[in-house]
């Protein structure tokens, strides 16, 4: 943009150029024309300064003109004609413009007629000064800021990497001792001890592991950060590693009398490349505070399996508790930054949802929950994995010569865990029926006895009458905290939830593979 001056202005144009330098007090600037001093003989023309009184029509423009010096703009405040014809014998009219120059403050009489002309001129010339000095700022504000940006970065990356370390001194240091505890109260609880002695025994391992999770939240939030945690890629059996996962928190689950269940869809396959730990570690997470925060009822896992070509899927678990739910305005900020939410749920779900939506982001997949307050919670995540060739286990196959046919009564169990028990067993080409009642079974005796009978005591109706099944063989599903009360019991086979489709499997294949007994026609 060519730029234009003042006095560039003053030598092409016939105008006047009068500054404010005070209350109703103006400095002209240039040679005053002399249809200026006819305009008003009373003005003597002194040191070039005209005064509103002794012109008189400044002061209709005044006003509009003050509006334009306080923004800063410049614009038209006002127009009239001379008292006297100028040089061709006419009345020659005059405009009058407000502009702001440099934070000075003038008024522009224009004694042409070609006003868009004197506008246009004008508007350059402002542009350009206003131009290049905004241009001046933002160069300076820019070197500024790449100098703060700089620093500050440096400033980080200094502070990230002597976190991380003394973050990865302090929990090595702090949880070998914490390891210790935990293994030496576990003994100690194995060992008859008064009931009050075992209550504190309980109450430091269930502190001890709280401060080992809190301390590896801690260092894998660090690792995180700092770019530091590298993830796995190598086969693993994925229900193997689904199994492992429910043990950790099984325990738990017993003690608190919440029925812990896991189904793993058919279409999953049997191994996949990934982080088997990292995998585990979501999982544990998700279904620690899923039974945390379930007073009673179940707490069910749901894996299944979506294919993307190429030998990749996409795995997807569901968590869903009967837990208190979570506040919809809480829970976006609970997956994000748990530390920033509301003081009643911060310490509920601690640091690790957070770091659990970063880990399954890192395998190409996201984390996300459905809940309502007051009907409980279902969190999700899904991961990307590529397939790993094998054989497939016995368990996985539908042609089952043994159990092809065979009848199984499910006796039992909460409506999830018998639902799960009639899928499994019929994928297996097995007949299931189910009750919660010994009555009912008792009704179904009179087409004959199972070949196989799956027990849960623990919300089974007269539980006496399970002698009525004496010839028959019983697997009976217990908690984790009744496996040693259960021992004594005369069943087949005791095993423990949550269940195992493997160990199942197996022990129905070796009960019904040592019988001869009819298949259900």
């Amino acid at each position: 943009m060519a730029e234009t001056s003042l006095s560039d202005l003053l030598t092409a144009l016939d105008v006047v150029v009068m500054q404010r330098t005070g209350e109703g007090v103006f400095f002209l600037q240039g040679t005053p024309p002399p249809w200026l001093r006819r305009v008003n003989t009373r003005w003597k023309g002194e040191r070039d300064i005209l005064v509103s009184r002794t012109f008189p029509f400044l002061d209709h423009f005044l006003a509009d003109a003050e509006a334009f010096w306080a923004t800063g703009e410049f614009g038209r405040v006002g127009s009239g004609l001379s008292s006297e014809p100028g040089a061709d014998g006419k009345d020659f009219h005059f405009e009058v413009w407000a502009v702001t120059v440099d934070s000075g403050q003038f008024l522009l009489l224009e004694y042409r007629r070609d006003g868009e002309q004197m506008q246009a001129m004008l508007q350059r010339a402002r542009e350009g000064l206003l131009e290049q000095e905004r241009l001046e700022r933002t160069k300076a504000a820019l070197q500024r800021s790449q100098g703060q940006l700089r620093r500050a970065k440096e400033k980080a990356e200094l502070g990230a990497a002597a976190r991380a370390a003394l973050l990865a001194t302090v929990s090595h240091e702090v949880r070998t001792p914490v390891h210790a505890i935990i293994g030496l109260t576990g003994l100690m609880l194995d060992s008859p001890l008064p009931p009050g002695q075992a209550r504190f025994l309980s109450l430091i391992r269930s502190s001890s592991e709280t401060l080992l999770a809190v301390l590896n939240d801690m260092l894998d939030a660090s690792r995180l950060e700092s770019g530091a945690l590298a993830l796995e890629a190598r086969a693993f059996d994925l229900r193997r590693t689904v199994d492992e996962a429910l043990d950790v928190v099984a325990v738990r689950a017993a003690e608190r009398g919440i029925d812990l269940n896991c189904q793993v869809d058919l279409a999953v396959p049997e191994a996949v490349v990934g982080d088997p730990a990292r995998l585990r570690q979501i999982l544990i997470n998700l279904v620690s505070n899923a039974v945390k925060f379930t007073p009673a009822g179940d707490v069910f896992v749901v894996a299944e399996a979506q294919d993307k070509g190429d030998d990749r899927v996409e795995l997807h678990f569901a968590v869903k508790d009967e837990g208190p739910g979570i506040p919809a305005d809480q829970l976006e900020r609970l997956l994000t930054a748990p530390q920033e939410a509301d003081a009643a749920w911060t310490p509920r779900r601690g640091m690790g949802l957070a770091i659990c939506r970063t880990l399954a982001e890192r395998m190409g997949g996201r984390l996300w929950a459905d809940a309502r307050e007051g009907s409980g919670s279902t969190f999700h995540f899904t991961v990307q994995a590529a397939v790993a060739p094998g054989p497939s286990a016995p368990h996985l196959r539908a042609h089952q010569p043994v159990l092809g046919r065979r009848r199984v009564w499910i006796l039992g169990g909460s409506p999830a865990t018998q639902q799960l028990l009639i899928n499994q067993t019929r994928f297996w080409g097995m007949v299931p029926r189910a009750t919660g009642t010994m009555s009912e079974a008792a009704r179904w005796l009179t087409d004959g006895p199972p070949d196989v009978a799956l027990v849960d005591r623990a919300n089974l109706g007269a539980p006496e009458a399970l002698d009525r099944l004496a010839a028959v063989p019983v697997i009976e599903l217990v908690n984790l905290a009744d496996a040693h009360q259960a021992a004594s019991r005369p069943v087949a086979v005791l095993l423990t939830k949550p269940l195992k489709c493997a160990s199942l499997h197996a022990h129905l294949v070796s009960q019904l593979g040592a019988t001869a007994g009819p298949v259900a026609t």
